[in-house]
């Protein structure tokens, strides 16, 4: 699709533009996560708000929806998070309370930008040739 052809046209520049982007959004939904701006709804919360701009909102319709569907998003938030904190232990990083709260916090921005990956591609394809061209590495 799409995808494929910005990668063809664009290379590396896409590639970077992508993941530049990626990391932003991750970034930012740790950061309001973690600081408790934007407040995670919990799994199996039966009052949510209805505002479909807050992506923890969202994000919990869908964790109950998919709960409802046989889907255990609780046991998979605690499941990312054994291999967060597995994976930091491997690099020699303590773990302790403290650290397992931002790993908590992590593994909730990291499955909140997820569901923001259609609007992630489309900000990439659409600034791309932008940046291409801000960097001198418009294709021939």
């Amino acid at each position: 699709g799409k995808f494929k052809q910005m990668f063809k046209k664009y290379g590396l520049v896409f590639v970077v533009t992508y993941a530049a982007i990626y990391l932003t959004t991750l970034s930012t939904l740790f950061l309001l996560v973690d600081s408790k701006l934007m407040k995670s709804q919990g799994f199996g919360d039966d009052e949510m708000p209805d505002n479909p701009l807050n992506p923890m909102e969202v994000q919990a319709k869908v964790f109950k929806w998919l709960n409802e569907h046989g889907f255990d998003m609780a046991a998979y938030q605690k499941h990312a998070e054994e291999k967060v904190v597995g994976f930091l232990n491997w690099l020699g990083v303590e773990t302790s309370d403290k650290n397992n709260t931002k790993v908590s916090s992590f593994v909730i921005a990291w499955i909140t930008a997820k569901f923001t990956e259609p609007l992630r591609a489309v900000v990439a394809i659409m600034i791309t040739p932008w940046v291409a061209r801000a960097i001198g590495r418009v294709p021939k």
